[in-house]
């Protein structure tokens, strides 16, 4: 019979999640609300734009179509694929993934939500570059302390911000400003300075006529 990487797991925590169905049961509410709204790894918290995705999608879907705008079927295709792996990872008896920043089992899912955030930028613009930068930030500061969250605490603050504040171990180094001996936010003026070196060549021709 045709098996995958996941039939040969040996070590005990894993090999006894993954003996029924391969880990997944039913969808449960209560880790739904928790992969959504949780400090541990909720998707709204950590990126809080993607409340207005939703909004979006559903002002899309209850308003007349646009012209260039997508199809109310895509709509509704979309909505239906970032439903499904909702479902799905609810269903999942490691839910949290385990040592990541957020609910990682959902990221294929996040282009399909990611389309409602055209209306929703076009509506209420502010709003929606605020939480945009919010969501930025997190994401920021857990790849500069490194993507691998534990798997326990708020990935943020727990995590994050701590980590960076502390001084760099010899070979833990996650950034070049902590392998340069950089700590807090200083830690990150390297790659700052790489964007700041490069966003000029985002210009297009039409842009510096």
């Amino acid at each position: 019979p045709l098996k995958t990487g996941y039939d040969f797991v040996y070590l005990p925590e894993f090999a006894e999640g993954m003996a029924v169905a391969y880990g997944i049961g039913r969808p449960d509410p209560a880790v739904m609300i928790q992969l959504l709204f949780g400090s541990y790894r909720g998707l709204f918290y950590l990126s809080p734009v993607l409340l207005l995705a939703v909004w979006g999608m559903g002002l899309r879907l209850a308003g007349p179509r646009e012209p260039g705008s997508l199809r109310r079927g895509d709509l509704l295709l979309a909505t239906a694929i970032f439903t499904w792996y909702l479902l799905l990872n609810s269903a999942y008896y490691m839910w949290d993934g385990g040592a990541a920043m957020g609910p990682r089992h959902m990221v294929p899912a996040l282009p399909f939500l990611a389309l409602g955030l055209g209306p929703a930028l076009l509506r209420v613009p502010r709003a929606t570059v605020i939480l945009g930068t919010i969501a930025f930030a997190h994401m920021l500061l857990i790849t500069a302390a490194g993507p691998e969250a534990p798997g326990y605490g708020n990935p943020v603050w727990t995590y994050a911000v701590p980590h960076l504040s502390a001084p760099t171990q010899p070979g833990t180094a996650t950034t070049l400003g902590r392998l340069m001996g950089l700590n807090g936010v200083w830690s990150l003026l390297p790659l700052l300075g790489l964007w700041w070196l490069l966003w000029p060549m985002e210009k297009t021709p039409a842009d510096s006529a």
